[in-house]
């Protein structure tokens, strides 16, 4: 799928889950960077970090495509993890989150994870408020525990996640939902540290091997 066109959809689908206006307060792309290398540590809201681990990560075209996404390779297991962390442009407080991204998992690509952390953490030692894997069977767990999965994505085609983030309400609340040639949703109870939400990370982890793709990593907070 065209970067442009992606990008438009997740606005579109932005604005209407939050039903008003919003602030963009993390916005993170690759479309303007060179393919090969290193994502850029500003974007054009936010900034992004990366690790290598015993892989890399670079700008670099999704099979068939010429769109420009993040790619985040492992190669080799047991070994360090390789990941990217955007974080927002500052720290927003209490309120209502929507974040949207696009994935790109191919075939044999082992278990990719996605998961929310606070804004003070750092890219080596950060704690995490919600996990998601997106496992080799095609489905995704939450918080690392085998029992409890949901819904099913595609591989070797882009796909969206959608985490809507409430953390006005005691507690905190999280609703997953998959779109684009994914689906399935659910509704997550969130620890108090959800309070503090202010960054976006996806890795692979040291046991498994393979790439995938990310693109346009956006996060808007409700206005009041």
């Amino acid at each position: 799928m065209n970067r442009t066109l992606i990008l438009g959809t997740l606005l579109v689908l932005l604005a209407a889950l939050s039903g008003c206006k919003s602030t963009t307060v993390l916005l993170a792309n690759f479309n303007a960077e060179a393919v090969g290398s290193p994502p850029a540590f500003a974007q054009p809201t936010g900034i992004v970090e990366k690790r290598d681990g015993a892989g890399s990560v670079r700008v670099d075209n999704p099979p068939g495509s010429s769109s420009k996404w993040a790619r985040i390779s492992h190669p080799t297991q047991p070994s360090p993890e390789t990941g990217l962390r955007a974080r927002f442009d500052s720290f927003h407080g209490t309120g209502q989150y929507g974040l949207l991204a696009a994935l790109f998992i191919p075939s044999g690509t082992g278990a990719v994870t996605l998961q929310l952390e606070p804004f003070s953490g750092t890219f080596d030692s950060s704690p995490e408020f919600l996990h998601l894997d997106f496992m080799p069977e095609n489905n995704v767990r939450l918080n690392d525990n085998n029992a409890d999965r949901f819904g099913t994505f595609p591989r070797d085609q882009t796909f969206v996640v959608s985490i809507q983030v409430d953390t006005s309400v005691s507690p905190p609340k999280a609703t997953i939902t998959l779109l684009g040639g994914a689906s399935g949703t659910r509704d997550v109870v969130l620890p108090a540290l959800a309070n503090q939400f202010g960054a976006v990370r996806v890795w692979m982890g040291f046991q498994w091997t393979g790439s995938f793709f990310v693109d346009d990593v956006i996060v808007t907070k409700k206005n009041p």
